[in-house]
């Protein structure tokens, strides 16, 4: 037989084999996946993964006693996903969390292929009742148990504040919450404050991972290749998050897409589009850009007087982490057996804060607390940015001498430029003001936000060809 005769019978015998012994499926966007028997519980890989590359191998090895070559693997992986691209189910598939306003299902991450299945009566542990695929790294989550109430463990283990605490549970629940958006959770704090621990011990209740920690990618590309591994992305030391990267975390939070040419094609896209819960810490202070900070709940960690070590923190947690995700799951089922309710003067990402405040009373929190913890703290973030922002400052500074007139500027942007050029004696200062008349008006208009709440309003006109601003104190 020829080589060329003997690669195509393999190449038929395999293919023929797989498609046999294995269940084919579809997501909307055609990515195919195969569920396959493993023991007393089924499986389900991306035909694309290497999880379904070795069970190709193990099927073909105890069928043909010989272990496939690489390129028969391949070849096998492009002929199913063209057949079943076009012959299988379309059906949704969910990565650590699934459900909707009627139940919830959290992947366990275990051998046994388990999920915790929640709805208004109850939650249990049992096989997969919905379709769930895996990242490489992930690890698995502890058994739920219902026991002690646990919700001190923040306080106790990081010092935070009530307030503090009580917006982390909060982005904790959040998590589960089936669709974004999911806030975004920077933790500062000055070395030895606990950051990191903090950031692995809740990412280790919601989806952990043997690669927990790791930098925020240098391209958006990358950063949603990352995600469609990891249900929760946690990006550790970071420095300020300038505007890129900003923009691609904001459309990471709440949703927007990306995408870009398939690589070595010349004319076809490839489309990512995904939400995902973040955590990002670092010492200094990380958010400049106001589109950020509205997605953000910012935790200031105080430092740790009398700290214990990593380790013994660690084992503590550990001991404590089964009853802590049973509680987390008697709350999801109590925010499921809610109906939504009538919440007046929502913040930014309001359905997350829909979403939690539906658990307060079960939290033992006063009614309207949590969203009042939310406003707060975005109002100490943007002190935060007051101080650093010179050129919010400039403008802030610039309004507080014409609170008398009836407006505060009125003209084009290259004379607002030449304004605040004149009003700053200080050279360091100007060199931090925007470089240009065009790049003031786009930082102008990222500040909207931010100066509505400090009651100025700015508007955008035209006149004899010219664009104008228009910058006036809102009436109150």
């Amino acid at each position: 037989m020829s080589e060329e005769l003997e690669s195509g019978t393999k190449l038929k015998q395999l293919a023929e084999l797989a498609l046999r012994q294995a269940e084919y499926f579809k997501d909307a966007e055609k990515k195919v996946y195969a569920q396959v028997k493993i023991g007393g519980h089924s499986e389900f890989y991306p035909v694309k993964a290497y999880e379904f590359e070795n069970w190709l191998s193990a099927i073909n090895y105890k069928a043909f006693d010989e272990v496939p070559t690489n390129k028969l693997k391949s070849e096998v992986v492009q002929y199913i996903e063209g057949v079943q691209r076009i012959a299988s189910s379309e059906v949704e598939v969910g990565l650590r969390v699934r459900g909707d306003d009627s139940f919830i299902e959290i992947d366990l991450g275990g051998h046994e292929w388990q999920s915790v299945y929640l709805n208004d009566l109850g939650w249990e542990v049992d096989l997969h009742k919905n379709y769930f695929y895996r990242g490489r790294a992930s690890a698995s989550l502890p058994i739920p148990v219902t026991g002690d109430d646990e919700q001190d463990w923040l306080v106790r283990f990081f010092k935070l504040s009530d307030n503090q605490a009580k917006l982390v549970q909060g982005w904790l629940l959040g998590c589960f919450k089936p669709q974004g958006p999911y806030p975004i959770l920077i933790l500062q704090g000055e070395q030895g404050s606990g950051k990191s621990t903090l950031a692995s011990f809740l990412r280790s209740l919601v989806d952990p991972s043997l690669a927990e920690k790791t930098s925020l990618p240098n391209s958006e590309r990358d950063l949603y290749i990352h995600a469609l591994n990891n249900y929760v992305l946690t990006f550790d030391n970071q420095r300020t998050i300038y505007s890129k990267k900003s923009d691609w975390l904001c459309r990471m939070s709440t949703g927007g897409g990306f995408s870009t040419r398939r690589l070595y094609t010349n004319t076809e896209d490839e489309f990512f589009n995904c939400t995902r819960p973040m955590i990002l810490n670092g010492i200094t202070h990380l958010a400049d850009e106001p589109d950020l900070l509205e997605r953000a709940l910012v935790i200031n960690l105080p430092g740790i007087d009398g700290r214990k070590t990593e380790k013994e923190l660690k084992h503590k947690f550990e001991e404590l982490k089964p009853r802590i995700f049973g509680q987390l799951c008697d709350l999801l089922v109590s925010v499921l057996g809610q109906e939504d309710k009538h919440l007046d003067d929502l913040p930014r990402m309001a359905d997350f804060a829909m979403f939690v405040s539906k658990a307060e009373s079960d939290l033992g929190w006063q009614e309207g607390s949590f969203i009042k913890a939310m406003k707060e703290n975005r109002k100490e973030a943007l002190e935060i940015l007051h101080e650093s922002d010179s050129f919010l400052n400039a403008l802030i500074q610039l309004a507080e001498t014409r609170k008398e007139l009836s407006w505060i500027f009125l003209g084009t942007p290259t004379d607002l430029y030449q304004e605040l050029l004149d009003n700053t004696p200080n050279k360091a200062w100007k060199n931090q003001l925007p470089n240009s008349p065009a790049s003031l008006s786009k930082r102008l208009e990222m500040l909207k936000p931010v100066l509505r709440e400090k009651g100025i309003r700015v508007t955008n006109s035209k006149s004899r060809g010219k664009r104008l601003k228009r910058i006036e104190w809102m009436k109150t």
